[in-house]
C-alpha cells in the first residue's frame, strides 16, 4: 500500500491483489484510518463489518453506520461495475432476491424444473456473466 501508516495498522488480504489495490484508494485509507478496532470482509456482494467496541448509545450505531456508509460511498465505481453481479431472471420476469425467501424458492423451482443440460448453460452463462 502507499500510505506506510494505512500498512503499518492495516493487513489487506484478497484472492486478487488487483482488486484489493483498486478498492484502497487515498480517501478510502484516509478514512478506514480513523478507527483501529474495525475489520471487513468483502465476498461478493456482502460486506460485513466488525468493531471490536460496543455499541454503547444510539449515536454510536448512527456513527458507525454513517462510516459505513461512507465506506460503501467510497468504493471506486470502476470497481462496483467489475465485481456486479448480475442476478438471473425468475419466471415472472422478478429478478432472484437471495435474502427473500420466496425468491429463493422461485430460483430453486425454476433450476429443479431443468434438465440437467439447461442447468449446466445456466451455470455456464452466469459465471461468465460475472
Amino acid at each position: 500500500m502507499a500510505n506506510d501508516a494505512f500498512a503499518r495498522t492495516f493487513r489487506v488480504q484478497a484472492t486478487d491483489a488487483q482488486y484489493a489495490t483498486s478498492m484502497m484508494s487515498t480517501p478510502m485509507m484516509q478514512l478506514l484510518m480513523t478507527r483501529d478496532d474495525w475489520a471487513f470482509a468483502i465476498t461478493g456482494t456482502t460486506l460485513v463489518c466488525v468493531c471490536k467496541q460496543p455499541f454503547r448509545t444510539v449515536d454510536d450505531v448512527r456513527s458507525r453506520v454513517a462510516q459505513l456508509q461512507r465506506f460503501v460511498e467510497l468504493i471506486p465505481s470502476s470497481v462496483r461495475q467489475q465485481r456486479a453481479v448480475a442476478m438471473p431472471t425468475l419466471p415472472g420476469g422478478s429478478m432472484l432476491d437471495p435474502d427473500d425467501p420466496a425468491s429463493a424458492q422461485r430460483f430453486h423451482a425454476m433450476l429443479a424444473a431443468m434438465t440437467p443440460e439447461q442447468r449446466e448453460q445456466f451455470r455456464r452463462e452466469f459465471r461468465r456473466e460475472r
